[in-house]
């Protein structure tokens, strides 16, 4: 019988519990029946965190991208892949911006320091960071140079 009472006792203690005050806000009185937690009759309450607090999946980091034009759109499309997946990791666009020059590297980065003062960003957010990239960096005839490349190999 008292093993009985020992696993219950045991069991319960391992379940999270919310305890309540045994007073009511406000008013400084106890409650007409406390709860005797020794006894084993407090009932349990699971809590779970909501669903917003739960964090995605941390996606790696794409290589740094140093100016190469060749390399542009491959940087750009993982970043955006990067920062719309785990947007939940980065909630200002102060910390997205600071994400995007952190994976500049050379004259990429070299560009993008005259615009950044004091650790805050010159930009609204990231995608007008990775235009001004590709106005910098950019093919500005890129289907034409496909097209010529394509050419070229028949």
């Amino acid at each position: 019988m008292d093993l009985e009472k020992d696993k219950e006792k045991a069991l319960l203690a391992a379940i999270p519990t919310v305890i309540t005050p045994d007073t009511t806000p406000g008013t400084g009185h106890h409650a007409e029946n406390p709860v005797d937690l020794t006894e084993g009759k407090a009932t349990a309450v699971i809590t779970t965190p909501p669903a917003s607090s739960k964090i995605s999946e941390r996606l790696p980091d794409p290589e740094k991208f140093d100016g190469n034009r060749k390399d542009l759109r491959r940087f750009t499309q993982q970043i955006y892949s990067k920062l719309t997946t785990n947007l939940d990791r980065f909630t200002s666009a102060n910390s997205r911006l600071a994400y995007v020059a952190s994976r500049l590297s050379g004259p990429a980065y070299e560009l993008i320091l005259p615009k950044v003062k004091y650790g805050v960003y010159q930009f609204v957010d990231y995608p007008q960071m990775l235009t001004y990239l590709e106005t910098a960096f950019g093919d500005p005839d890129r289907v034409k140079n496909a097209q010529n490349d394509l050419f070229r190999l028949r």
